[in-house]
């Protein structure tokens, strides 16, 4: 019930795993937190438990269902992870987790903000780029989407090649730099410092 839950509404999460030890410590704040913000028709300040599998029977598909699925479309990987902002396009939070200081975050961050389904909101040149977006059938968004989302991954898999050749680069550095040493060291350069 994401899309439900969060509609018109900016959004402060938290994703979690039950076994989690960071997450039990803050639990208490995060449910004071929520419960600030539990009738607001503006924010929403929720958790999501990524072991959740739902009682759906496509896990295999798509990697799991209830939180679960959600923790895997936003890239959830290390607990607690906190996100924040529009639904669709959430932004993370690196901030204190104290009450007050999660609380000052949300009353700063949780407002309304310029997006498709509040454009009055939205300046000209927001509403302009918006536009040439709205005016597309679904199947050319997810089309557009699908290109970017691939430019993403390619960036992902050339930093992973970048990585991998300087690594082997590195360890055959490391190896010349050794075997320099060695032959050095077993040379007459003690010799000469003794001179």
């Amino acid at each position: 019930n994401y899309d439900e839950l969060t509609e018109s509404k900016t959004v402060f999460l938290k994703f979690f795993a039950p076994w989690c030890g960071h997450c039990k410590r803050m639990a208490k704040d995060w449910e004071r937190l929520a419960g600030q913000w539990e009738d607001s028709k503006i924010g929403l300040v929720a958790e999501v438990d990524c072991t959740d599998k739902g009682d759906g029977d496509d896990d295999e598909k798509d990697g799991g269902g209830g939180g679960k699925r959600l923790c895997n479309y936003f890239g959830i990987e290390s607990f607690p992870t906190m996100k924040y902002g529009d639904p669709n396009d959430l932004q993370d939070y690196n901030g204190k987790r104290s009450l007050q200081e999660m609380s000052e975050f949300a009353e700063e961050h949780l407002v309304p903000i310029c997006s498709p389904t509040n454009l009055k909101l939205c300046d000209d040149e927001a509403l302009a780029k918006m536009k040439q977006y709205l005016d597309l059938s679904i199947y050319e968004l997810h089309q557009f989407k699908a290109l970017e989302e691939e430019k993403l991954k390619k960036a992902e898999v050339d930093f992973e090649t970048t990585v991998d050749r300087l690594t082997k680069e590195y360890e055959v550095a490391e190896k010349v730099k050794r075997l320099m040493i060695e032959e050095i060291s077993n040379g007459d350069l003690n010799l000469m410092k003794q001179i």
